[in-house]
């Protein structure tokens, strides 16, 4: 998200729009009484504005989302009150700025085409209508809040960290996305990895038994089991300063091999995803 945030482009220059208008409305109770307002009108509930905070990279996808919540209550705001609202600051010459360049923002046709979560292309077909849902800022910070949640779980192991990254890594490489911001997230990801304890990153989703070998594409040396092997050796050398025997050798290539006693059955592992799920369904009460 640093490395985002570096970049000079229209990608930064939306987010900073977006913390001016967070900002501004946040130090100007009687414009954040205005959109409160309205906000009681069409939904009959307040929603605050976030505003980020650098070292909480999720702040800034939340603070954008909860934007995108309210832009119908933004723009009716806009519609109605708009005189008010350049009235709020005070009478100064300074503020009187201020107020007409963050409400400028706000009117300005391609802010919220830009920030929004969705540009809306409708058209008729036999009687209905076809949405194409393209996804602009939320599609570029929502990867990056689940990657944040998930890695800074109380849960968080390192074959989680792995496939996390591995997963982003993926995301940004999608054609439909900010080139720029793609770029340089890949970089930081490729950089990070390069300094990691990449085998033992690697042996803990091996040692998954829900992935194994799974995560690898079909032509990997991760998916053989010489390869395997020797990773497998070399840590063990290093957490027990001894050489695996014949019969941890036997059991490991068992276990990739996903036969004997290691198989799906003989581990329970349906059994044991389907009381996870159960698990989850109740602390979250879905039923």
């Amino acid at each position: 998200m640093g490395d985002i945030f570096k970049i000079k482009g229209l990608f930064s220059k939306i987010i900073d729009d977006a913390l001016e208008v967070v900002k501004w409305f946040n130090n100007h109770s009687r414009a954040l009484g205005i959109l409160n307002a309205v906000q009681l009108k069409i939904s009959s509930k307040v929603k605050s504005l976030v505003l980020p905070i650098l070292t909480r990279w999720t702040s800034h996808y939340l603070s954008v989302r909860r934007l995108l919540e309210l832009e119908m209550a933004f723009k009716e705001m806009l519609v109605n009150s708009l005189e008010d609202l350049k009235i709020c600051a005070g009478n100064r010459l300074d503020m009187k700025r201020k107020a007409t360049e963050t409400l400028a923002i706000l009117l300005r046709f391609d802010f919220w085409h830009n920030l929004d979560m969705y540009v809306v292309v409708s058209f008729p077909i036999e009687a209905f209508f076809l949405t194409l849902l393209i996804t602009r800022v939320k599609r570029h910070l929502e990867p990056l809040a689940v990657a944040a949640n998930a890695t800074q779980s109380d849960f968080a192991r390192l074959d989680v960290v792995l496939v996390t990254l591995v997963n982003l890594y993926h995301k940004f490489c999608d054609p439909l996305l900010d080139e720029a911001v793609c770029e340089v997230v890949r970089s930081s990801l490729e950089k990070r990895w390069a300094k990691a304890d990449q085998e033992v990153f690697i042996l803990a989703v091996v040692l998954n038994p829900s992935l194994r070998v799974s995560c690898f594409a079909p032509g990997s040396p991760y998916r053989q089991f010489p390869k395997l092997w020797a990773c497998v050796r070399k840590i063990f050398r290093r957490f027990y300063g001894e050489e695996p025997n014949g019969d941890f050798r036997r059991a490991f290539h068992d276990y990739v091999q996903c036969v004997g006693e290691w198989s799906n059955e003989n581990m329970g592992l349906n059994q044991h995803q389907d009381q996870a799920k159960r698990d989850v369904s109740e602390i979250f009460n879905f039923g």
